[in-house]
């Protein structure tokens, strides 16, 4: 025999007997543990997440505030360099302006410390600075005792080893991971391009300082001049073509830096120019050579700067974003909380109203009172069993009314029977008087069953004989 399929009936039978053991607030309790499992479960993931990336957005930030901080002293070892040069190349003129950037060497030092010291180990980072600071610390005690070749020399490969240093600290804080190509662009220009040019440029002004310095160009340095102007010139196509691929990606950014670049880029083309006139034939001193070089690299960290500080003002918003987001969600979970918990509350004190009600309708009824209607609560089913308890009460109401009319009559009539048996005399008046009073309306004539009064064998009995009413006179007929 072939299995008959459950009914839905019967797949439900054994939540209804779960659910019919329970009291309402157990019941209400169970729900509210239903809706807030998951709820929470999901919420947890949706702040999860945010949480996440709001750190990787925060790491991103502390890596770049690290960047910032520790670049001040790279933009003045290439000074340092460059004036040293020139100096132990003859010319006297830069020990003074050697002396005058020691308080900016010293303030930049301390600046990288701090910032060491803050997300240094967060970053990994802390070794390979203290191995670059110890560098730095010795070869600016060793200055007076250095040739210019070995002073050139290892001011070079410090400031390579310093910026393979900041171009770690994007690595390491996944700068270079940023989610945004335009700002990926300009973050690539920031700590790689933008900074081998810079570099290019410094490494032209000091070389070419000193050796206006030394009154002649040996082969060496003929050769070094001859490498650097066509480096300055290819970095600075790579530059710009970096900058018109962010630029290309964001409209604002060209607005806000296509300017500046093209003035940075500009102003290293037209040094590169001037290096090579001067390798050629010399017609500036110097210290001149030297600032002329010093405006394009200013120039350059010009840009860099304004860059720098679009990415933080950039991922500072981003966090901001993100911290907003997550403040929306907790509050957002937080008032589904308060209403699902105040609809229960709500829903279970209109139950136990409810339920009160029926009950003292109930407790007047065990008493022997008339019985009272139920204030209508709504149009959901439990307003459907109180609208059938009310029309049970008014059913009640009009069975009581029935029931004390027929016991009035029935004294009246049972009265007038007991005065006939007592006395024979009274016949005449009963039967005189009973279709008065019913006339008078004080006893109503009823349609079926109406007492009559007989007399059998002098005892008088109601008979259950049905008279008619007629409207006219309201007298009962025998």
């Amino acid at each position: 025999m072939s299995r008959q399929p459950s009914s839905p009936a019967s797949l439900l039978a054994p939540g209804i007997r779960f659910v019919q053991n329970l009291k309402f607030a157990e019941k209400f309790l169970l729900v509210f543990l239903l809706l807030l499992i998951p709820l929470t479960y999901a919420s947890y993931y949706l702040l999860d997440d945010v949480h996440q990336h709001t750190r990787e957005k925060q790491f991103e930030m502390d890596g770049l505030q690290y960047a910032i901080q520790v670049s001040a002293l790279l933009e003045l070892i290439p000074q340092h360099r460059g004036m040293t040069n020139g100096l132990l190349q003859g010319d006297e003129r830069f020990r003074a302006r050697i002396a005058a950037m020691q308080p900016a060497l010293e303030k930049a030092l301390a600046d990288a410390d701090a910032a060491d010291r803050r997300w240094g180990a967060e970053l990994r980072l802390h070794g390979p600075w203290q191995q670059v600071r110890s560098r730095w610390l010795k070869l600016h005690g060793d200055t007076g005792q250095l040739t210019a070749e070995a002073s050139w020399r290892q001011h070079t490969v410090l400031i390579a080893d310093y910026m393979n240093l900041i171009f770690r600290i994007t690595i390491n804080s996944t700068l270079y991971t940023e989610g945004d190509p335009s700002t990926r662009h300009l973050i690539e220009v920031n700590f790689h391009y933008l900074p081998q040019l810079i570099e290019a440029l410094g490494q032209l002004r000091g070389s070419g300082s000193g050796m206006i310095a030394d009154g002649k160009i040996s082969h060496d340095e003929n050769h070094e001049f001859a490498r650097l102007i066509p480096n300055v010139s290819a970095l600075a196509r790579d530059v710009r073509r970096n900058m018109g691929f962010a630029f290309e990606l964001s409209r604002p950014l060209q607005t806000a830096f296509a300017g500046q670049a093209n003035q940075a880029i500009s102003q290293a083309d037209d040094y590169a120019a001037l290096a090579k006139t001067q390798a050629l034939q010399p017609t500036l001193s110097a210290p001149l050579y030297f600032d002329r070089g010093t405006e394009a690299i200013s120039s350059g960290y010009r840009l860099l700067k304004m860059t720098t500080e679009y990415v933080h003002n950039s991922l500072a918003q981003e966090i901001g974003s993100l911290n907003n987001h997550r403040n929306t969600l907790v509050i957002i979970f937080i008032m589904g909380m308060l209403i699902i918990g105040y609809l229960i509350m709500a829903f279970y004190s209109s139950i136990r109203h409810i339920t009160k009600s029926l009950e003292n309708v109930v407790d007047h009824l065990q008493r022997g009172e008339a019985p009272q209607e139920v204030a209508l609560p709504g149009r959901d089913e439990l307003g459907n069993i109180v609208r059938l308890f009310n029309r049970l009460s008014v059913q009640l109401i009009r069975t009581n009314t029935e029931l004390q009319r027929s016991h009035h009559e029935d004294q009246l009539l049972g009265s007038l029977s007991l005065l006939a048996l007592q006395n024979d005399d009274l016949e005449q008046f009963a039967k005189a008087a009973l279709p008065l009073i019913v006339a008078a309306g004080w006893l109503p004539c009823k349609p079926v069953g109406q007492i009559n009064l007989v007399r059998d064998d002098k005892n008088w009995a109601g008979n259950a004989r049905p008279p008619s009413c007629l409207p006219a006179s309201r007298m009962c007929i025998q």
